[in-house]
């Protein structure tokens, strides 16, 4: 049995390039920074990385959950029980029209979880998240690529909200299609009194 129901799939990709479009632009949160602000090397270094291995592991189980589905039977010889047998048996059986870029991803994914120095930019990151959409959307999992744009938001000063702050302020990050609202995230920062 698969991990991932095939059902859910499309929601487990939805929710990853949620993910993926606040994390490319996790700067966009600081309203308060006068200029452009420097990004984190740290988190420019490590964040494609982790974002690369949380995709590979959707497409994984997604193809697992399609096997599934249709009742087939991939053998273990010659295939194995990994991804790189799912996706021979697939190519191999007329599925997927070019298994070279999913295995080029695979292998860039088991170089990120096995050697010390593997990783991604985030360049690397949009070509493999291309690829997987191409497949997911080849075996008829996904629709297209959706058309988000980014935006956030500092509300003015407001009466403190929470015991010796001098004022609060409400930031919102948000993800829209349209004028459909797809996601968002919230929080307060609250200015604190000398004495608290």
């Amino acid at each position: 049995m698969s991990a991932v129901p095939l059902g859910d799939v499309p929601n487990a990709w939805r929710h990853f390039l949620i993910d993926l479009m606040f994390a490319r632009n996790y700067t966009i949160g600081y309203l308060n920074h006068p200029g452009p602000v420097a990004k984190n090397p740290v988190v420019e270094r490590l964040l494609p990385s982790l974002l690369q291995v949380k995709a590979v592991a959707i497409l994984d189980h997604a193809l697992r959950a399609w096997i599934d589905n249709k009742g087939l039977f991939v053998p273990k010889k010659p295939y194995g029980t990994d991804l790189k047998g799912r996706i021979d048996y697939l190519a191999n059986n007329g599925h997927l029209a070019d298994r070279f870029p999913l295995h080029s991803i695979r292998g860039t994914r088991n170089a990120l979880a096995h050697e010390p120095a593997g990783a991604v930019d985030w360049a690397e990151l949009d070509r493999d998240v291309t690829a997987i959409q191409s497949a997911l959307s080849e075996l008829k999992m996904v629709k297209e690529m959706p058309q988000w744009e980014i935006f956030s938001e500092r509300s003015a000063a407001q009466a403190g909200e929470i015991p010796k702050s001098i004022c609060t302020f409400h930031y919102l990050i948000g993800i829209r299609q349209g004028s459909k609202m797809v996601a968002e995230i919230k929080w307060a920062q609250h200015v604190m009194a000398d004495d608290a």
